[in-house]
């Protein structure tokens, strides 16, 4: 092999080099220059046997969420259900996770929260989720580009403050 022969081999070596560098690069940008949402629900009130949830869907990604929706497939949504719910009390709670409750946009670093329904352990008041009930959810989203993501979670119907049974003060 003469010099000119390994000058060039060097030479095609490194442009090889660059171009593997510059795809990585992108892909590892691409990775984490994206958004990156989590759903949960929040205890937002309780008193008297009655616990109030809202549904939070945060972005801690770098990057705006768009088309944003929490769904489930069959059958685990009804895990979070308590089975004396009414059929149109059902139907209330299944619109939070429709695609009418698709969120058009939520930037990073934002939180966006809306009601859930409530727990009960007091007779005469309808109840609607099981307390401590837990379910798979999925979240569907886009970035501003349109490129599609989707990830899979638990949700589950719990105080967050307090997440061990008690709490000596408001962790906020």
């Amino acid at each position: 092999m003469s010099a000119d022969d390994l000058k060039t081999l060097l030479s095609v070596l490194a442009f090889g080099t660059s171009i593997v560098s510059i795809v990585l690069a992108r892909s590892n940008w691409m990775q984490s220059n994206r958004p990156v949402l989590s759903a949960y629900i929040v205890e937002c009130e309780m008193g008297e046997g009655v616990a109030l949830f809202n549904l939070s869907v945060a972005n801690t990604g770098s990057r705006p969420a768009t088309n944003v929706r929490v769904f489930f497939e069959r059958g685990e949504f009804e895990k979070l259900i308590d089975p004396k719910v009414s059929q149109e009390a059902k139907m209330n709670l299944a619109r939070c996770f429709g695609r009418d409750s698709t969120i058009p946009l939520i930037r990073n670093g934002e939180t966006v929260t809306g009601g859930l329904g409530h727990a009960s352990r007091v007779a005469s008041t309808e109840p609607q989720l099981t307390y401590g009930a837990e379910a798979t959810a999925k979240i569907g989203y886009t970035d501003l580009e349109g490129k599609k993501y989707e990830s899979t979670q638990p949700l589950k119907v719990f105080a967050r403050n307090g997440f061990t049974g008690w709490s000596w003060q408001d962790a906020a």
